[in-house]
């Protein structure tokens, strides 16, 4: 949220256990909620009722699964959710490189609202926000680019340039060091 603006904090729930489970059972594998951070660009889409309710979100997920032996491929996955029921769609590619999703899992809750939480930074409309630390930010980045400059100015400033004022052209430049002489004419200078 204070880097984007606002953030979601989804409330979830492992899946049900078989039929004719007991409390018992319930506690003894520790099923309980827990929450999901997702952060402002996840929610791709989302749908608010006249009364400023949320019916219907969409969040991307990605994560890294086995590929092969020894790989890794990063996999996308689209949630939406409504009130009542939640769909996984996982984006796949076919034969020909061309992206498709496919429904991975579904289900029903018996929940009448979206579980989704909003922390807002600085809160513009709903869903919507500007991140509370942006002008700080921008002053951040023009510090930065006027410091940049300043160390360029620098650097070209604190480096000497030899001249010499009256030196015989018609001859090559002498091999410049600590220990060589430049000879000029009447009335010449040689200086850095």
């Amino acid at each position: 949220a204070m880097r984007d603006g606002h953030s979601f904090l989804l409330t979830e729930m492992p899946p049900p256990l078989a039929e004719g489970a007991t409390r018992a059972d319930e506690i003894a594998a520790n099923r309980r909620p827990y929450w999901v951070k997702y952060t402002a660009d996840q929610a791709v889409n989302w749908r608010i009722d006249s009364r400023g309710r949320l019916q219907q979100v969409t969040l991307m997920e990605c994560s890294l699964e086995p590929d092969g032996e020894y790989g890794e491929q990063m996999v996308y996955r689209y949630r939406v959710l409504r009130p009542g029921s939640w769909e996984l769609y996982r984006k796949v590619k076919d034969d020909n490189g061309a992206e498709t999703l496919v429904t991975e899992d579904s289900g029903f809750t018996s929940l009448t609202e979206i579980p989704l939480s909003v922390c807002y930074g600085r809160y513009c409309a709903p869903m919507q926000s500007k991140p509370p630390l942006l002008d700080l930010a921008v002053v951040n980045i023009a510090h930065f680019n006027e410091l940049s400059d300043y160390r360029i100015y620098l650097h070209i400033c604190s480096r000497p340039i030899l001249f010499a004022a009256g030196r015989d052209t018609t001859k090559n430049a002498p091999q410049l060091s600590a220990y060589s002489l430049v000879d000029v004419k009447d009335g010449g200078n040689v200086g850095y």
